[in-house]
């Protein structure tokens, strides 16, 4: 699924893509995705169960290992200007739903941009949700332009209110306007 997204909030249109990657033959699905005409809009980002994991850190459990393909997909999204949106700390976004020694969870869902998207924005970062019925953790992804607030000429500073004299000077003021 994907959407052109515009908001009242951020100046430039977004491309938002929302996958579900493959368990098996990811190098090949990867490849052959990332040449569609589509993956190469200049504001993309990427989301889903992208069904990789980078590196020792993105894995829990006593079998917990690195993904076999991580320096793959590292090199891949370098090759393709993608940047991996961090989470203020790692969290784990799927689990086997096994106990003890056969509990694993990985960081299977993650949120990619282009590189240039960042200088425009103000804040891009993702955090995950709790509950819901799959095993996986729900993941959101929050934007910020930079210019998100206009300009406003008049500032109000809530201390005014507290002055003894204000009232009485609005409303003598008010009576000659």
């Amino acid at each position: 699924m994907g959407e052109n997204i515009t908001s009242s909030d951020i100046d430039i249109p977004l491309t938002i893509i929302n996958i579900y990657g493959p368990c098996h033959n990811r190098e090949i699905y990867w490849e052959n995705l990332l040449q569609a005409d589509f993956m190469q809009f200049e504001n993309l980002i990427i989301g889903g169960d992208l069904n990789f994991s980078l590196g020792l850190a993105e894995s829990w459990g006593h079998r917990a290992q690195t993904d076999s393909l991580s320096g793959f997909f590292e090199g891949l999204l370098d090759d393709h200007n993608l940047l991996n949106i961090d989470s203020e700390r790692i969290m784990l976004m799927w689990r086997n739903r096994r106990t003890r020694v056969d509990a694993l969870a990985r960081r299977l869902d993650r949120f990619l941009i282009r590189a240039p998207l960042l200088d425009l924005m103000d804040c891009i970062c993702e955090w995950v949700g709790s509950g819901g019925y799959s095993d996986h953790s729900p993941l959101y992804l929050e934007i910020k332009d930079s210019n998100h607030k206009p300009h406003s000429p008049f500032n109000f500073n809530a201390t005014w209110l507290t002055e003894v004299d204000l009232h009485e000077i609005v409303k003598d003021n008010w009576r000659e306007i």
